[in-house]
């Protein structure tokens, strides 16, 4: 593909039936040089609305003597016979000139192309692709600007990705319906199959989960010595917090430590660890309750440590089975999958080195993650893709590691055994293991289900299958309804008999699926959920706590059954007895300044004569160094009004043009603000970004950090375990304290059994 025209349009609008163009630009390229352009004003004929002169900097006045668009079709027409039209959204722009003129080229989509073969990006946006291909892009949002960025970008791909093994570019290529990006493909085959050996392989940084030391040596390390060297500040906290969890290590201990934010608590028990496990060669594992602190430590802190110790550690990042790729699913889906989501998955699934789903959140938004994670049904060895599996080589890794990064979630759910080990942001253990430890059923589950027989049965079995789901769904959504009213207010609720009598139906169902097979993964599902559906329908265990919630708004299928335990205290002590040295830390640990509450919800009470309390001073002076405001004039947040108000409180705050994080505890009331204001901040050219269920936070927070004026919008995981420092942080607006809500049926059953036993 040696010759093409890359271009873009300027509009009044998104929508082709109703607005109108205001500006051509194309490039016709030639053997990867520019050889005509082409550039053209258009007055629509009507005034520009303001967000789109701001966004593009074209005005009323300089579309007042422009041609109109049918002054122009045959100028257009000429530039283009004939040529493949190359455009970033490409349908887009083709759709609104073939309002005008026949569009019977072959178009080429470098957006699709970003998605299959950049999938590490933050986001595929034409500005931020071209950033991450090393592209200045000195303006953005005009036509032929626009165009030249496209033409860049198109061949930084040609030149750069046919390093990566043709095998890949084949595979890739082979999935693709024929047009302008199979096309484009083959081209990049040919050139990565002349550089065959010399090929250095795919050229952008691949993220990785496993960290291996640069150095092996072993050397004594004095850990206060080594925080208080001259690449880093003294601080007596972080000294003293490091001195309590080393003597925590060396006596077998059990520490809480309340360390106030600013101190640094990563260091002070990352050392101790560090120097623990290489002398006593012992593997310590690291449980955050965030991802995003999780990846702070693997690319930040721990690096870090290394350089203030001398010592080398093999850290590995470990998730729970779930967050990876399942390569046997990923080759069943070939043929139901949208051809450029699937080519993008497998692109990826050849070149990644972690097999974490987060890293292709971009591709996967719009497609139901159920089907290419990994689950129960995981047949280990005797999986065909055992050897290769990502989830089973990280668990390889895990042998001869010093330091395991894990999370609260993965060490309740899967019972992870380890005799040493450290909790940050230790105050959110209770709430994470009651969510691990919790029974659910959904809708889905029986879509899963679904999916996996398909291929177990004839045509017209599953056409009989396909006839029982129906009816199920039909089912399910008779009990939703019934929950609707209450769900609509709260998003989660308690539920009675009367609510989920009919799920019985759903149980019948699972009973007869052996009808239709006998397959041992199936009846593995099969009797896990008829286990969780059992106790759902009948709440028969007074250790439960029972209630649904609405995962997502969009879809009222997706409301789930909960039976979440009462009390997990029991179940904490039980891991706790497997357990040498524990180390629990956060800023936010006692009542009253006593720590009785944190160490009997945590099942700590016949571990007294090891548990060792301390609470650290703080650091800051808050009185001087902080503002806090209070807008009284606001609704309170639960009311129907809060969102609109809020959104323009913040857009007022736009002209101060200070990074700024807006933290919500609702993902809805997130979701409505960030409507409200998205125009806005388009149009006052301030960046603005938002947390979302696939989104990768560190890449999120990275983005964050490096525009200034930049506004961050999250929920519950950006409340705690991020560092941002400097100008990149200076306003902090939060919607709502973060206290529970005191209807949620598991805090009212728990104040109960409280109540019960005599206490407050």
């Amino acid at each position: 593909m040696n010759r093409y025209i890359a271009f873009d349009l300027e509009t009044t609008g998104l929508s082709r039936e109703d607005d109108l163009i205001i500006e051509i630009g194309m490039v016709k390229v030639q053997d990867g040089e520019i050889i005509d352009r082409f550039q053209s004003f258009v007055n629509p004929g009507v005034p520009l609305r303001e967000e789109i002169s701001v966004l593009t900097g074209i005005t009323d006045e300089m579309l007042k003597d422009a041609p109109v668009i049918f002054d122009l079709l045959d100028r257009v027409s000429d530039f283009v016979k004939g040529e493949v039209l190359v455009g970033h959204n490409v349908d887009f722009d083709a759709g609104f000139l073939s309002k005008y003129i026949p569009i019977e080229n072959t178009l080429l989509d470098t957006l699709k192309l970003s998605r299959i073969l950049l999938p590490f990006t933050p986001d595929h946006k034409l500005g931020t692709v071209a950033r991450y291909l090393g592209i200045e892009v000195p303006v953005e949002h005009r036509a032929l600007e626009d165009a030249i960025t496209t033409y860049h970008i198109l061949e930084k791909l040609k030149e750069l990705i046919p390093e990566t093994d043709y095998r890949v570019l084949i595979g890739t290529r082979d999935i693709l319906p024929e047009g302008g990006e199979k096309q484009f493909l083959a081209n990049l085959v040919n050139l990565s199959v002349k550089k065959g050996l010399n090929a250095k392989g795919y050229p952008f940084p691949i993220p990785e989960n496993v960290k291996i030391p640069e150095f092996e040596e072993m050397v004594k390390i004095d850990v206060e010595k080594a925080l208080s060297s001259e690449i880093l500040e003294r601080r007596e906290q972080q000294v003293e917090l490091a001195k309590r969890v080393e003597e925590a290590f060396e006596r077998e201990e059990f520490l809480i430590a309340e360390a106030p934010t600013g101190i640094g608590k990563s260091l002070a028990y990352l050392l101790p660890s560090m120097k623990f496990s290489k002398e006593k060669q012992e593997k310590i594992y690291i449980s955050t309750f965030t991802k995003t602190l999780q990846e702070q430590l693997l690319n930040k802190d721990i690096p870090l440590a290394e350089k203030l110790t001398g010592l080398g550690v093999k850290v590995v990042l470990q998730k729970g089975k779930n967050n990876y790729l399942c390569l046997k699913k990923l080759v069943n889906m070939r043929g139901d999958e949208k051809p450029e989501v699937y080519a993008g998955l497998f692109f990826w699934s050849k070149i990644t080195k972690t097999g974490d789903l987060s890293e292709v959140f971009q591709i996967l938004k719009n497609t139901d993650i159920i089907y290419y994670q990994m689950d129960d049904t995981c047949t280990g060895s005797e999986c065909p893709f055992y050897r290769d599996c990502f989830y089973f080589r990280m668990k390889r890794e895990l042998a001869d590691a010093n330091i395991v990064l894990s999370n609260h979630a993965l060490i309740f759910r899967e019972g992870i055994e380890t005799p040493y080990i450290v909790f940050d942001e230790a105050h959110e253990l209770e709430r994470v293991a009651t969510d691990a430890l919790s029974r659910t059923f959904r809708y889905s589950h029986l879509r899963y289900l679904q999916r996996v027989m398909k291929p177990l049965l004839t045509r017209k079995k599953y056409r009989e299958l396909e006839e029982k789901m129906k009816d199920m769904e039909r089912v399910y959504q008779e009990v939703v309804d019934t929950l609707m009213p209450a769900l609509e207010k709260f998003n989660t609720t308690p539920y009675d008999e009367n609510n989920v009598n009919r799920l019985i139906k759903i149980s019948d169902f699972l009973e007869g699926i052996n009808e239709f097979t006998d397959d041992e993964n199936v009846m593995a599902i099969v009797d896990r959920l008829k286990s969780d559906l059992s106790l759902i329908i009948h709440m028969d265990d007074p250790a439960y706590a029972f209630y649904a919630r609405w995962l997502s708004r969009n879809d009222p299928l997706s409301v789930e059954f909960v039976a979440a335990p009462v009390d997990v205290s029991e179940k904490l002590s039980e891991f706790f007895r497997g357990v040498n040295t524990a180390v629990f830390t956060s800023a936010t640990l006692t009542i009253a300044h006593s720590f009785s509450f944190f160490k009997d919800r945590m099942g700590l009470r016949g571990f007294r004569e090891k548990t060792i309390t301390v609470k650290i001073p703080e650091v800051y002076d808050y009185v001087n160094q902080l503002k806090i405001i209070i807008p009284l004039f606001l609704p309170y947040p639960d009311r129907p009004d809060f969102p609109k108000k809020a959104a323009e409180l913040i857009m007022g705050l736009t002209h101060l043009r200070k990074g700024s994080l807006i933290l919500f505890t609702s993902y809805q009331q997130m979701e409505m603000v960030h409507s409200l204001v998205s125009d806005h901040m388009e149009v006052a050219g301030i960046t603005l970004l938002k947390q979302s269920r696939m989104t990768s936070r560190s890449a999120l927070i990275e983005k964050f950090k490096e525009d200034i004026e930049s506004v961050l919008m999250g929920t519950s995981t950006f409340w705690q375990g991020i560092d941002i420092p400097g100008e990149a942080l200076e306003i902090l607006i939060m919607a709502k304290l973060p206290f529970p809500n005191m209807n949620d049926p598991v805090l009212r059953a728990r104040s109960k059994r409280i109540e019960m036993e005599g206490e407050s």
